[in-house]
């Protein structure tokens, strides 16, 4: 899969708000689990490194700027997963 199709499935989808619906979770797993199943991303190694330490309390705990940034870090390197 290249990172277009990526881009493709990402704008096809309803993941714009589910990304708005992840900003006001307090739950990370709840958070990410939607985004991953409309990405039809099944390695969890990204999602395990990219929110690696924060856990749910810490997710808890970020203003929504910050949750912004962690997962476009996430969405990002799913994006460079897709690329190498």
């Amino acid at each position: 899969m290249s990172a277009i199709d990526f881009a493709e499935r990402f704008e096809m989808s309803d993941v714009k708000n589910l990304l708005e619906r992840a900003l006001i979770s307090d739950e990370l797993d709840l958070a990410i689990g939607p985004i991953q199943q409309a990405l039809q991303i099944k390695d969890a190694d990204a999602v395990v490194s990219s929110f690696a330490g924060l856990g749910q309390r810490g997710w808890r705990t970020l203003s929504l700027d910050h949750r912004r940034v962690w997962l476009a870090e996430w969405l990002r390197e799913e994006i460079w997963k897709v690329e190498v």
